[in-house]
């Protein structure tokens, strides 16, 4: 996340032109590479308490490769698209936006933490990569007019 905050910070200060798609992306690579080490955390805790199995490291390294896509990956582009989107334009409407989407992002979160069930699962992947989908088509749009302006919704 530090790394985040450099890149941004960088990026403002050097005044070129912003879209929030850029940040959605850059978010969703973050969020990869986190999925990605707290996978291998999890793969690695599995050969550990199956005492050298790797059917259960292979189960764990696909089932986590399956739904990494709808957790931090989606999460983290989609917190970073709304701080990106700020960043382009700055407005009261913005910060409410920033602060809706880090709040649905974390309620996503729990519940993905919270429940086990498969249901639970699927819906909260449905929602997550929905709305990750529809935040990139929001954020082209917003990319195809001068900064500052935005497409009527």
């Amino acid at each position: 996340m530090p790394w985040f905050v450099f890149v941004t910070f960088t990026v403002v200060a050097q005044h070129r032109r912003r879209v929030p798609s850029d940040g959605l992306i850059i978010g969703v690579a973050a969020g990869m590479g986190f999925a990605a080490l707290e996978t291998m955390g999890y793969a690695f805790t599995a050969l550990l308490s199956s005492q050298g199995n790797i059917g259960a490291v292979e189960q764990t390294l696909f089932i986590r490769g399956l739904t990494a896509p709808a957790g931090h990956t989606a999460w983290t582009g989609l917190t970073a698209g709304a701080l990106w989107a700020l960043l382009a334009s700055p407005s009261v409407g913005r910060i409410f936006g920033f602060i809706g989407t880090f709040l649905g992002v974390v309620v996503l979160h729990t519940l993905w933490d919270t429940f086990s069930g498969s249901l639970v699962f699927v819906v909260v992947a449905i929602i997550s990569i929905g709305w990750l989908l529809w935040a990139l088509r929001r954020y082209r749009t917003f990319g195809e007019h001068p900064v500052g302006q935005l497409a009527p919704s």
